[in-house]
């Protein structure tokens, strides 16, 4: 997926929750000056909270890193198939939530790197 695709998709999924930036950094426990930079494609990181918080707040994850619009999992998955995807892969539960365990852990580890260098410059 084209990197700047995903970040607009950030934006679009804060709007359809109807959040502002200062909203969903409070509910999300993100900073709201990195949600902006990360919106605008100025940040490459993506915080496994912000992921967590779009997911607990309906947003469908698989539209989300996938092609077509954002959309809301209860409108996702409404019933309302379309023939032409119907036979797509969904990810279940269980998967996302190892998809969120792993980013957990790779944002842990990059913290441990980033505050080894700071101990090793002071």
């Amino acid at each position: 997926m084209n990197r700047s695709l995903l970040f607009d998709k950030l934006k679009k999924a804060r709007e359809l929750l109807g959040l502002t930036q200062m909203q969903a950094a409070s509910a999300s426990g993100v900073k709201q000056p990195h949600l902006s930079d990360m919106e605008k494609n100025e940040k490459t990181l993506i915080p496994v909270r912000y992921i967590d918080f779009l997911y607990k707040n309906d947003i469908d994850l698989n539209s989300l890193f996938g092609a077509g619009p954002v959309q809301l999992r209860s409108t996702h998955e409404s019933g309302l198939r379309n023939p032409l995807v119907e036979n797509t892969r969904l990810a279940t539960q269980d998967q996302v939530d190892g998809i969120l365990e792993r980013l957990a852990q790779l944002e842990a580890a990059q913290k441990g790197a980033t505050s080894g260098k700071n101990k090793k410059a002071g």
